[in-house]
Order: C-alpha cells, then sequence, then structure tokens
C-alpha cells in the first residue's frame, strides 16, 4: 500500500514531516495534515539527516546510535529536484517515492524486499522550515508491525535480507482478497498468508498501470510455481496469490507484487521453506 502516515514532528531538537512509502495493497493514500505549530529550534540544513543515522521518535525525531532503540534508519539525503510546488504540505509520493524504494534495496541487499516486513518512508521540512524556502528530503527504511505501527528495533538494516527474508518476511492475518487494509504479523503469530519470493516485476514505471487482468496474465504461472517452490509440492488446503499496490500507485514506484501462499485456516509458524 502507498500508505502516507504524517506526521509533523517538531524540534526537541530537529523537527520534520514524515511519509511512509510502503508496497502493500491499500486504498489510495490520504494528504497530509499541515503542522499547526511552530517551533524556535534552528532549522536544519538541506540534507539534515545522513546515511546511516538512526532516529528515534520521542518527543520529536531524535538521531541516535543504531545500538539504542530506534524506528527508522536513514538510507538517503538530497535537496528535492527543481520543480517541486511551493505549497504545503508538498505531494513528494512520486517524486521521491520511487527513489526510497530503490534505496531499500540497496540496504537490505535483496531485490525483494517487497515480500518483507521492511518499508520505506521519507522526512521534508516542518512548515516553517519550508515556508523558509527549504527543499530537502531524507529516505527512511523501517520495519512494519501488527496493525501497521512502526516497529522499534535495535540493531541497522543493512544486508538484513541478503540471506533470505528469515523474521522479516511478511505474514498477513488474512487472504489477500480479504475487504479492507491488510493487517501485517510476525510470521509466528496466527496468519493465513505468507510472502513467497522472487518477486515479480510486473513492468516499468514508465509503462501505463497494468490492468487486474494483465497482471493475472503476467503473474499466474510464476506464483503457481513459487509457491509450489516453498511448500515443496502441492498441500491440500493451500493455494496461491498475489498483493501488489493500485494503478494510482504506480507513479509512486509500486511495479512490483510478492507470491503470497495462503492458507485455507490460521497456522502458527512457516507453512514452507526459509
Amino acid at each position: 500500500m502507498l500508505r502516507r502516515v504524517a506526521l509533523c514532528l517538531l524540534a526537541f531538537p530537529l523537527a520534520a514531516c514524515m511519509s511512509t512509502v510502503d508496497g502493500q495493497p491499500a486504498a489510495a493514500p490520504a494528504s497530509a495534515a499541515p503542522a499547526t505549530t511552530t517551533t524556535t529550534t534552528e532549522p536544519p540544513p538541506e540534507g539534515a539527516y545522513t546515511p546511516g543515522d538512526c532516529l528515534a521518535i520521542e518527543d520529536g525525531i531524535q538521531v541516535v546510535s543504531c545500538d539504542e532503540p530506534h524506528e527508522y534508519e536513514v538510507t538517503l539525503s538530497a535537496g528535492l529536484p527543481a520543480g517541486v510546488p511551493a505549497t504545503f504540505p508538498p505531494e513528494l509520493d512520486t517524486v521521491v517515492g520511487p527513489t526510497c524504494r530503490e534505496e531499500l534495496v540497496e540496504l537490505t541487499g535483496s531485490q525483494d524486499v517487497e515480500a518483507s516486513l521492511v518499508e520505506a518512508a521519507y522526512v521534508w521540512p516542518h512548515e516553517p522550515q519550508w515556508q523558509a524556502g527549504e527543499r530537502w528530503y531524507s529516505c527512511l527504511a523501517s520495519v512494519d508491525s501488527t496493525n501497521g505501527e512502526t516497529t522499534r528495533r535495535t540493531g541497522t538494516l543493512r544486508d538484513s535480507l541478503a540471506d533470505g527474508l528469515g523474521d522479516l518476511r511478511q505474514c498477513l492475518v488474512g487472504a489477500t482478497t480479504d475487504p479492507g487494509p491488510p493487517v501485517m504479523v510476525s510470521c509466528d503469530q496466527p496468519h493465513r498468508s505468507e510472502a513467497v519470493t522472487p518477486v515479480v516485476k510486473l513492468g516499468e514505471l514508465t509503462d501505463p498501470p497494468p490492468t487486474e487482468a494483465d497482471i493475472q496474465e503476467v503473474t499466474f504461472g510464476e506464483c503457481e510455481d513459487a509457491v509450489s517452490d516453498y511448500l515443496g509440492g502441492e498441500r491440500a488446503g493451500v493455494s496461491f496469490g498475489m498483493s501488489y499496490g493500485s494503478p494510482e500507485q504506480w507513479s509512486a514506484g509500486y511495479n512490483t507484487g510478492t507470491c503470497m501462499a495462503i492458507s485455507d485456516t490460521p497456522v502458527t509458524g512457516l507453512m514452507g521453506t526459509p
């Protein structure tokens, strides 16, 4: 989903607005809420955060050692490209979304990051800084958990998926066809759907978004084979499906789909081999 969770976090000592950019199917994004208060803290410079920084959300955004509990890890800091409208809050999903998602691949060491609980986010200046002319953004990485909460964790996500999904495999409480947004859980909790690799590329971002029929044509055989390999063959009570973004999310970088093994009844632990 392209889930925009706007957090206007002020001062203490660095300030920014934040939006997540992840890859699970959901409704179209809602607009970020503008900041309603100001701060007397000096505004941070362009690219206020450095790749490798870890950020804890405590009375604002705090830069901490990655060995300390934190929610986010910085993957890129840069100035916004020319031509971004001056209105606040800025609509940056299509501007920085693809870049931030590419940074996840670089950080985690895997093209299959969309099958994991690792997601992308980004921060931009809060309103006083924006009105003062600051135009920067930082890409972030985080780990999702139950009900879309961001997991507080220690350690870096560097090369965390290089040897497979491990404990970061994406599992869903329900099936991909269930109504409403998906609920992700740890795979040792009751769930019906498990992400299976490899992630399937559905087209180039420069292409028009594919229709549902196009996606089924591209992925049916691949997902059937991937799930069968994962399970070690066919298994009664387990089918396969696909998780992918909406057409509106395509331009923000959601041009892949994730094959899912789907159990008729909830299971605890993995259905297949890691």
